[in-house]
């Protein structure tokens, strides 16, 4: 169902889009209910024949219509004396018969909010639901605990400027939320939320941790949501999976559980279950963008890159200032060989802000990067890691640093490339970072260095940090000339999570060993995942640039096992880096096959 706006005949400003999300969530206690996004609605209206940015009667149901939602809910606001009524009617979408009635009065402003509960029993009962008023009560009560309507306006009013993209605008009016009641739930998960589209993810636990401080203040539905996005900010995917498996089996039909069980299977890399939840989400909500984009991505990474150009397509179709789309269409596009095109869509990127224009440049510098024109992606690098460090987003350019470290390391600039990993590292401790920071000094042999990170990763709680510490334990080994030790090392990291990366480091040590069955096949499991390659960490952060030396190692380990037909793996490989000058494998490869 979708709740429209509310007639606020009091006056009094805080109670404009103030009340009707809370009561969305009144009535998502029933297990029945998904309640459709007032976000996403208020973009569809402005499609309209007539378009609005209100949600009234006319408007809402023809949303409603479109978007195949059963049923709208809107009210009034009135105040009588010292007390304040507040009405509700549900509607039928399509006939727009009265389905349900019910009203409540409240004593005064604050009391509004807890008595939005009672507000939504009648509607529920009407709609079927045979829960008892006091057993449903129950279940949502604990959410509906504020200080002030105050609170609740400015966390509302950061839920309208999140779907409109405007995410530090959203922050900034989720964290007043928190100013005005340090206890509000709801408003640090949509602070830790931002925070991730900012680019800043060691934020997002911080105040998820906050969030579940308050546990007793959410509802039984946010409870699962809320632990599972806890798990989500901090990198626990299997309790991630089981947090929204336990969501969508209590409440199938909720829009948010569907959507990021998906995400947390594809950070366990299980493409076929991260598909199958993703368009289950898509089902639930067929014009939903964030639905979209997830399964666009996913589709991406299963590297079924025709079905994520056409996901991202739609959701541009539906929201064309949704600026993720872009991101998706260019790895879609790149997936699929088109690199002038997947170039244009990163451009697109530069006209959302600075967060478009850092993930653009990444974007940009990954195309040169994959195409070992290493120069142009390397000056990308360096000018998008200043400019994120004026705009304060810490996390990205140390991802920038980081990439730029690896390309100064490929080209023989060992000094430039331990530089800018000591930059990465002084803007974040990330997982991610500490990864990429440590293969940096095993390939510079500063092992000292390359070991503290493997050690401080191995220590983490979760699967992903300890892989990657198991695979730089691996590859300090390979570079000491113990081949056994590193195939050890990296066959546990593969047994911990089985990530791309793991496995390209499995398929290069068993080559170092002499393996070269044990290697064909681990680089043969990398050229079918490939997609994976496409965000080697999920992160919407493009790494394609590690995909092609895949061909080059197939083609060395063929060519160990005298295949007659290696040298078409590293004709694959000149196919897209023949014109860079300086990519040190290409004049190899032409000696190689004699040419």
């Amino acid at each position: 169902m979708l709740v429209g706006d509310f007639a606020n005949h009091t006056g009094d400003p805080v109670l404009d889009d103030t009340l009707e999300p809370m009561l969305g969530v009144a009535l998502e206690g029933a297990s029945f209910v998904n309640a459709y996004s007032r976000g996403d609605a208020r973009k569809l209206a402005e499609k309209l024949p007539h378009p609005t940015d209100k949600l009234d009667e006319q408007s809402a149901r023809l949303v409603a219509v479109n978007q195949g939602v059963n049923a709208v809910i809107t009210g009034e606001i009135s105040l009588r004396g010292n007390e304040y009524e507040v009405s509700a009617i549900a509607l039928d979408a399509v006939s727009g018969k009265e389905l349900a009635k019910a009203e409540v009065t409240a004593s005064n402003k604050d009391e509004i909010l807890r008595d939005l509960p009672r507000l939504a029993e009648p509607i529920l009962k009407a709609l079927g639901d045979t829960t008892p008023a006091s057993v449903q009560f129950e279940a949502v009560s604990g959410g509906f605990t504020a200080a002030s309507l105050e609170a609740v306006h400015q966390d509302a009013l950061g839920g309208e400027e999140q779907f409109a993209g405007k995410f530090q605008e959203a922050f900034d009016s989720f964290q007043k939320a928190v100013e005005l009641d340090p206890k509000f739930a709801r408003a640090y998960t949509g602070m830790a939320a931002m925070a991730l589209n900012l680019g800043r993810p060691g934020d997002a636990v911080k105040y998820m941790k906050l969030a579940m401080e308050h546990v007793d203040r959410m509802t039984e539905r946010e409870r699962y949501r809320n632990r599972g996005m806890f798990y989500y900010t901090t990198g626990d995917w299997k309790n991630c999976v089981q947090e929204y498996t336990q969501l969508v089996t209590h409440y199938p039909a909720d829009r948010v559980g569907q959507n990021n069980l998906a995400s947390c299977y594809i950070h366990l890399r299980n493409a076929p279950k991260a598909l199958e939840a993703a368009q289950h989400a898509v089902e639930i909500v067929p014009k939903g963008v964030g639905q979209r984009l997830n399964l666009a991505f996913i589709s991406s990474v299963a590297g079924d890159f025709a079905t994520s150009e056409r996901e991202a397509r739609i959701a541009l179709e539906i929201s064309p200032s949704a600026a993720q789309g872009f991101l998706e269409l260019a790895e879609a596009q790149l997936g699929q060989g088109e690199i002038e095109k997947a170039a244009e869509s990163y451009h697109q990127l530069e006209r959302f802000g600075s967060l478009g224009v850092s993930t653009a440049a990444t974007g940009l510098a990954d195309l040169d990067a994959y195409q070992g024109k290493y120069g142009e992606a390397a000056r990308i690098l360096a000018q998008g890691a200043t400019a994120d460090e004026s705009a304060k987003m810490a996390d990205n350019a140390a991802r920038k640093y980081a990439a730029l470290g690896n390309i100064e390391e490929i080209e023989g600039h060992q000094a430039a490339a331990l530089s800018d990993i000591g930059k990465a590292l002084a803007n974040s401790q990330s997982v991610e970072i500490r990864f990429l920071a440590a293969t940096t000094y095993v390939d510079a042999g500063d092992f000292a260095k390359a070991q503290k990170l493997a050690t401080s990763l191995s220590s983490e709680l979760t699967s992903e940090p300890q892989a990657y510490g198991k695979i730089i334990e691996g590859l300090i080994a390979l570079k000491r000339k113990d081949s056994k030790e590193g195939v050890k090392q990296i066959t546990d990291a593969v047994d911990l999570l089985d990530t791309w990366i793991g496995r390209f480091e499995l398929g290069r040590a068993y080559l170092e060993a002499g393996a070269f069955t044990e290697a064909d096949s681990e680089f043969d499991q990398c050229a079918k995942r490939r997609g994976e390659a496409i965000e080697l960490f999920m992160d919407n952060v493009p790494t394609y640039a590690y995909f092609p030396p895949v061909y080059y190692y197939q083609g060395r380990v063929r060519e160990g096992m005298k295949s007659e037909g290696f040298a078409d793996f590293y004709r694959t490989y000149l196919s897209i880096r023949a014109q860079s000058s300086e990519d040190p494998l290409v004049p190899e490869i032409r000696h190689r096959i004699g040419q």
